[in-house]
């Protein structure tokens, strides 16, 4: 895990263009220095360096246990500059027994000889044409050892002191956090937005179901084996996955957001009420389990097990495992399709609907779960839910014209969200709640989320100018 918490791409490209501009600078001040000495200059750039991937960080450490792996991160990260810097730039020993076999082999009695000897011989007089290379440069080789353990020495404690500054600056950060997340009242999770009518709706369903299928799992179970066990467990997993996901998506407030979800509370809801039937033997209960964290961590289940053997015995988790995540991509699919339609309410009035007190409306609080099309209009003639933000994407429209009138504007991505906060336009409520660093369009990592995000807005606003001339005549 602390790997992958300090392997971001995102952050890793920053990181490369600050080192690319830091590169860019030696080179103009190989050509013109700027007052400081060669010594200064090595040190201040590595320590820029060093920086740069501090900075970059920073941003992950939001817990106290995340404190140790930052400071063990940047420890890394310094001594592989100082590695580069010896092999391959300022600090590379330009007396090594490479470069004196190079000196000795570029000598002109070696050239000139080189055809007349044989392999020994050559070998021979190359060896001790580099006793003599040695010989003459050992006085310069002294100085550059000494000048080497000094500047390494100042670039150890320069590299220290960077490396407490930036525990400081860790240790604050978290305090910050927690100071907000405790100011903050805890959010509701996506099970608990769910309406009293949808937990009714749930039960009916999940009765409906399994009228039929105890019978059938008395018929079958414990007859052909573990495999065909895990594929009526498979049954019902998917139907009460399926079940609970677009209840759910009916009070999510973005497709972003119920995505997040499937591997998250819904899954976590689903497995454990599965969990919790007495009749499930503990070799299913394994089957349940393994399933739902391949699918949680999106690992594919089959990827080590050859194709020969993935129907000739049972691997546990596999089967559930693959089937959550077929059923997650159809569902994912609907909630795209619904979005382009502006089936998904805005972060205002995501929030109107209270926990088990049905919608203000009077009207139920979503057709998932009884088969009905979350986007189906109701008798008045509106789709069910909360319309969408119209102006918020009129505003996002505006803005994203203004700097890709060409409308090819994926590529100015940076642009457009700094100007979206510059334009103090609200950004998706859920960027905080994953990253409680987040404070603007800018400040989100996930730019694949932002591009999804303003994709939506967009979308909504297109829609919005269709309907205008209709909706004032």
């Amino acid at each position: 895990m602390a790997e992958n918490l300090f392997s971001d791409p995102e952050i890793n490209r920053q990181i490369e263009a600050s080192i690319l501009r830091l590169q860019a600078k030696s080179l103009e001040w190989d050509e013109n220095p700027d007052g400081r000495s060669f010594d200064d200059f090595i040190v201040e750039t590595l320590v820029k360096g060093l920086d740069a991937h501090a900075e970059a960080y920073l941003c992950k450490v939001d817990r106290e246990d995340l404190i140790g792996r930052y400071g063990d991160y940047l420890r890394k990260v310094g001594a592989a500059q100082v590695r580069n810097a010896e092999q391959r730039s300022h600090l590379k020993d330009p007396y090594s027994e490479d470069r004196l076999r190079k000196m000795a082999e570029n000598t002109g009695s070696i050239i000139c000889r080189r055809h007349e000897l044989t392999p020994e011989q050559y070998e021979a007089e190359v060896r001790a044409e580099v006793e003599r290379c040695r010989s003459y440069s050992m006085p310069e080789a002294k100085k550059w050892h000494e000048w080497y353990c000094q500047i390494l020495n100042r670039i150890e404690t320069r590299f220290e002191a960077r490396y407490r500054h930036w525990a400081a600056e860790a240790i604050e950060r978290v305090q910050r956090e927690s100071k907000a997340r405790a100011s903050k009242p805890a959010d509701l999770s996506l099970i608990g937005r769910l309406p009293k009518e949808a937990l009714v709706r749930m039960e009916a369903a999940t009765a409906a179901f399994m009228a039929g299928y105890l019978p059938k799992l008395e018929r079958e179970a414990n007859k052909s084996g573990p495999i065909h066990d895990a594929e009526l467990l498979r049954e019902l997993v998917i139907h009460q996955f399926n079940l609970v996901a677009r209840e759910c998506l009916a009070v999510c407030i973005s497709p972003e957001e119920f995505e997040a979800e499937l591997r998250s509370d819904i899954a976590r809801f689903v497995r454990y009420g599965l969990s919790q039937y007495p009749w499930l033997a503990e070799p299913m209960l394994k089957e349940l389990d393994t399933g739902f964290a391949f699918f949680v961590m999106g690992v594919n289940p089959w990827a080590e097990i050859p194709e020969a053997d993935r129907a000739s015995a049972w691997h546990v988790g596999a089967i559930t495992g693959e089937a959550l995540t077929h059923a997650a991509l159809h569902l994912r699919a609907e909630a795209w399709a619904r979005a382009a339609e502006g089936g998904f309410p805005t972060p205002d009035e995501a929030g109107a609907t209270e926990p088990g007190g049905g919608n203000p409306n009077g009207t139920d609080a979503g057709p998932a779960g009884n088969g009905a099309d979350p986007t189906e209009s109701d008798s008045t003639g509106r789709k069910r839910g909360p319309k969408p933000d119209h102006e918020t994407a009129l505003r996002v429209a505006e803005v994203v014209a203004r700097i890709a009138p060409d409308g090819d504007w994926r590529p100015k991505l940076d642009d457009i969200c700094e100007a979206l906060d510059e334009a103090q336009i609200p950004f998706p409520p859920r960027w905080r709640k994953r990253d409680r660093s987040c404070y603007g369009w800018a400040a989100y990592d996930e730019r694949a989320n932002a591009v999804k995000a303003i994709e939506y807005r967009l979308e909504i606003a297109k829609q919005r100018k269709k309907t205008t001339p209709e909706t004032l005549s």
